[in-house]
């Protein structure tokens, strides 16, 4: 696996045998569109298809058996749990539920990666500027998936912009606001 930022990430598996470019996951990073960004950069039609790959990869039943955040989890050998609370806007409280519970049902959930709504994502257009800024490219954030508000966690005085593009996660915030794929919020 060859990675493409200049962090490493510390735990990756079977390097040599995957073949993927497989970029560092930021720390809010959402991880819908974590997958679209590996997807892409690993040229990938769409998402689907870099599960099918994973699953395979990772020895999984076929992919629409196995959700993509297991694949994920044993590829990158962190918990998926962890996984979980970190990087997906799942909304239903689980943290007083025992381990292992969490841990069967992220594994038969195709919902606990899915974009809590399924019309449009969220974006801040000055947080595009401090990626590109900061890394040369844009990243979706899982605070402005969460967000109640429309304003901007980070930049209080910016509205966020809501991608209706089919296949929104698959290109970056910044695709969506260079082809006007996006509304403000209202």
């Amino acid at each position: 696996i060859m990675l493409v930022t200049e962090e490493p990430l510390k735990n990756l598996s079977d390097q040599h045998y995957y073949g993927l470019k497989i970029p560092t996951l930021f720390e809010d990073e959402y991880l819908t569109g974590y997958f679209g960004r590996i997807a892409k950069l690993n040229r990938f039609e769409n998402v689907t298809k870099l599960h099918m790959f994973l699953s395979q990869k990772t020895h999984q039943n076929i992919a629409r058996s196995t959700p993509i955040l297991i694949c994920l989890s044993k590829l990158l050998q962190i918990d998926p749990i962890d996984l979980w609370k970190n990087h997906t806007a799942y909304t239903f409280k689980l943290e007083n539920d025992n381990p292992e519970n969490i841990r069967d049902l992220l594994a038969r959930s195709h919902y606990s990666t899915r974009n809590r709504n399924f019309y449009s994502s969220l974006f801040c257009s000055q947080c595009l500027q401090d990626d590109l800024e900061r890394y040369g490219y844009t990243y979706w954030r899982r605070v402005h998936q969460t967000s109640e508000s429309k304003f901007c966690n980070k930049h209080s005085t910016i509205k966020l912009y809501k991608a209706f593009e089919n296949d929104r996660l698959f290109y970056s915030p910044a695709w969506h606001l260079n082809n006007e794929a996006y509304r403000e919020l209202a």
